[in-house]
């Protein structure tokens, strides 16, 4: 949102600013934690002090959606889907300009405490055994579990075309829209279990199977897995796999 970017120099900028608009008090039972008032008085008072005008507003906003069909409801983005793509079922994700996968969720297993090779050693990895293994079993900390979503991606692209671990799925989705994202020691674990083919070159027809990791609290029910596109300014919409 670039009102509210703008707002970071802006609100500490206008202050001295020799009629530069007053802020609004806020009202009565206001909190710092109130999103939707402070998102919105701040953007008032960016349009106010630069003579924005709403409809010039919209050209940044848009039309309170993302391009990754997400939505903005008092300063909470969710996000909308099409119908979920059921397991085992291959879904057709467009990127654009010729690149383009087949995916399907072939796998998805959750409540494990530990996951085999996943995790670095640190003993290779700070160099003082060389010959101990690079990778060693993962362990959940205590209080939680590990989810796995295994995937196929076969290109159906124009061209050579590589995948990374970050690329692939995206969230979790709980049965009440909430989704839970993959930390770096997930992502970690994800590149560990893809024995070395993430950034690998595929060519069309080339397929990889990818085995996405997520740490989430015991006994988090799961109603699927989320597919979107990171890249600023994407219309790819997003894509929901069902873990049923």
């Amino acid at each position: 949102n670039r009102i509210a970017m703008l707002a970071v120099t802006a609100v500490t900028a206008l202050a001295p600013i020799a009629g530069a608009p007053a802020f609004a008090q806020p009202p009565q039972g206001y909190e710092q934690n109130d999103t939707r008032y402070e998102r919105n008085r701040i953007e008032n008072e960016i349009q106010d002090a630069f003579g924005i005008t709403d409809d010039d507003a919209e050209l940044f906003d848009g039309p309170a959606a993302g391009a990754d069909g997400s939505e903005t409801d008092g300063g909470v983005e969710t996000t909308t889907y099409g119908e979920p793509v059921s397991l085992g079922e291959e879904a057709t994700w467009d990127l654009g300009d010729g690149e383009q996968w087949s995916v399907t969720l072939t796998d998805f297993e959750c409540g494990l405490d530990s996951i085999p090779k996943a995790a670095e050693n640190p003993a290779y990895y700070s160099g003082e055994d060389y010959d101990a293994p690079e990778y060693i079993d993962a362990t959940a900390p205590t209080g939680q579990m590990f989810c796995i979503a295994t995937s196929d991606w076969v290109n159906s692209g124009m061209g050579p075309d590589t995948l990374e671990a970050y690329s692939t799925m995206s969230e979790l989705v709980l049965p009440d829209g909430v989704e839970m994202g993959a930390s770096q020691d997930d992502e970690a674990a994800t590149d560990a279990l893809g024995d070395d083919e993430f950034s690998q070159e595929i060519n069309p027809g080339g397929s990889m199977t990818v085995n996405n990791v997520y740490t989430l609290p015991e006994g988090t029910e799961i109603a699927g897995v989320s597919l979107k596109d990171f890249e600023m300014m994407s219309d790819v919409p997003p894509l929901l796999f069902s873990v049923e």
